[in-house]
């Protein structure tokens, strides 16, 4: 089948950079079979990465068209958003990843992050704690939680923080 063929090698390409022979590839993939969300989602990082904002927000709305539990696309659909400045629905994609995803750890970092810029603060401090609860190696994300919890006016749980937080530094 060339469809699998044709996804791969423009998977390849493009981490190699190729681009437009990425995008050929899933073009033609697509002119096989236009129903798989994958291929769409493939061809609107392309356009995103040409600045063609309006063609990937397209590509990823049909990704999630056709297969709505995608969570990588509403991942990429959140992070096109967020980056041309529309955080509210940046945050619903960022939750619809991490609804169909909820082991998602950078979902819930980045719905953190657009929650703290939409001063959703107990929001933020929810998804971060979810990051951290997925990841507790993770050294940066007690930053995020110290951070939030200051801005609330949290200090009960701060020396926690903090002590873990000098735990992790002496490590170097």
């Amino acid at each position: 089948d060339h469809v699998p063929a044709l996804n791969n090698l423009g998977t390849l390409l493009q981490r190699d950079g190729e681009i437009e022979e990425a995008a050929s590839c899933y073009e033609r993939a697509l002119g096989y079979q236009p129903e798989i969300a994958e291929l769409h989602s493939n061809l609107a990082s392309i356009r995103e990465l040409r600045g063609e904002w309006e063609a990937a927000e397209t590509g990823y709305r049909r990704a999630l068209g056709l297969k709505p539990t995608y969570s990588l696309a509403h991942f990429n659909l959140a992070r096109l958003l967020m980056g041309r400045g529309r955080m509210a629905e940046a945050m619903d994609s960022y939750r619809a990843a991490v609804a169909h995803r909820p082991d998602y750890r950078e979902a819930w970092l980045a719905l953190g992050e657009v929650c703290e810029i939409l001063d959703r603060l107990d929001d933020a401090l929810d998804a971060y704690g979810r990051a951290a609860a997925l990841d507790p190696m993770a050294r940066h994300i007690p930053h995020y939680l110290s951070y939030i919890d200051m801005k609330l006016g949290n200090w009960s749980r701060y020396p926690e923080q903090r002590r873990a937080l000098l735990r992790d530094t002496r490590r170097f």
